[in-house]
C-alpha cells in the first residue's frame, strides 16, 4: 500500500481547491474540485513514481528513459446526493463526462496511439479516504460508453494506474471526498502532454 502520514493527508485536505469539469448543468454548483501545495506534492509524486517503478511501469520502450510522475492534484468532491446511504446512486449522479486524459500531443511527435505500449504516457489516482471509486468504460467512447461503464473500487493506500487513452470518468459522491490524481509522462521529446486539456467524450 502506499499509505501517507497523517500530516501531509491533512496538507492535502487544506490545499486551495478551483472548480474542475464534472458535468454539472450551467447554472448549477461546481461538485468537483483540485487543488495543489508544495508541502505535499512532490512528496506524493516521488510515493506513486517508486510504486509505479516497483511495478514496472515506468521504463520507456527503449529501455534506457523512464516516465516521470508529474501534476499531482487534490481531489475534492462534494456530496451530490442527500445522505451516506446514497453511494451508489451518487457515483452515477455526479460521474464527470466520459473522456480520457491524453490529448494529441503538443509537438509534431507521434500521435498517443502510435506509441509503443511501453511509451504511453499514464494517469494514476491514489486513494486516502475510503469509498474511493472511478469509473472505467472499456469500450471506449461512442453509444455503448454508458453501457460498458464499470465502478471500480480503490481502497485506501492503494493506486490504480491506466494508459492516458482509456475512457474513464470521475465518479459522484454522498460525502465529501478527497484523493490524488496525477499523471505519468514519457520524455517530452516522446510526448509533451498539453496542459489543461483531456479528449471529451462527444454527446
Amino acid at each position: 500500500g502506499s499509505q501517507l502520514d497523517d500530516a501531509t493527508l491533512r496538507a492535502i485536505r487544506a490545499s486551495s481547491f478551483a472548480p474542475i469539469f464534472n458535468g454539472h448543468t450551467k447554472g448549477e454548483a461546481p461538485l468537483r474540485f483540485q487543488g495543489r501545495d508544495w508541502s505535499w506534492a512532490p512528496r506524493v509524486e516521488a510515493l506513486i513514481g517508486e510504486a509505479l517503478r516497483e511495478a514496472g511501469m515506468m521504463v520507456c520502450n527503449d529501455g534506457v528513459s523512464n516516465k516521470r510522475v508529474v501534476d499531482a492534484y487534490a481531489l475534492r468532491s462534494l456530496p451530490c446526493t442527500s445522505g451516506p446511504d446514497d453511494a451508489d446512486s451518487a457515483a452515477r449522479l455526479g460521474r464527470q463526462p466520459f473522456h480520457s486524459d491524453a490529448p494529441e500531443p503538443e509537438n509534431l511527435g507521434a500521435a498517443v496511439c502510435d506509441l509503443a505500449d511501453a511509451d504511453v504516457p499514464l494517469s494514476a489516482m491514489l486513494a486516502i479516504q475510503e469509498g474511493t471509486v472511478l469509473w472505467m468504460c472499456p469500450d471506449g467512447c461512442g453509444e455503448s460508453a454508458d453501457a460498458g461503464a464499470r465502478l471500480v473500487d480503490v481502497r485506501v493506500g492503494e493506486i490504480i494506474v491506466w494508459r492516458g487513452d482509456v475512457v474513464h470518468a470521475g465518479a459522484g459522491y454522498a460525502e465529501e471526498h478527497f484523493r490524488v490524481h496525477a499523471y505519468v509522462d514519457p520524455p517530452a521529446r516522446i510526448y509533451r502532454r498539453p496542459k489543461g486539456r483531456t479528449n471529451r467524450c462527444a454527446g
